[in-house]
C-alpha cells in the first residue's frame, strides 16, 4: 500500500488550519500545517509535501508569495515544479 500523499497547510487562521486539515485528513491525505510564512518554508524543507496550499496575506511580510519566490529560488529540484 502506497502512504497517503503529503499535503502542507501554511495559514496564520488556526480555525482555517484545523478545518483544512480536517477535511484533507478525511480525504485521505497526511496533513502537515504552519502558522507563519517561515515556519512553512521549514516545514517544507522537513517534510517535503507533494502539495503546498498557503494564504496569500499573513502578517510580517511573511505571505504565501513570499513562502513561494523562496522555495522556487533555492537549488533543490525537489521545490522547483512542486505544485503549490
Amino acid at each position: 500500500m502506497t502512504p497517503p500523499r503529503k499535503i502542507l497547510v501554511v495559514d496564520d487562521d488556526e480555525d482555517l488550519r484545523e478545518v483544512l486539515r480536517i477535511l484533507l485528513e478525511d480525504a485521505g491525505y497526511q496533513v502537515v500545517l504552519a502558522e507563519s510564512g517561515p515556519r512553512g518554508i521549514e516545514m517544507a524543507e522537513r517534510e517535503r509535501p507533494d502539495l503546498l496550499l498557503l494564504d496569500v496575506m499573513m502578517p510580517e511580510r511573511t505571505e504565501g508569495f513570499h513562502v513561494v519566490w523562496n522555495l522556487r529560488n533555492r537549488q533543490d529540484p525537489y521545490f522547483q515544479n512542486r505544485p503549490i
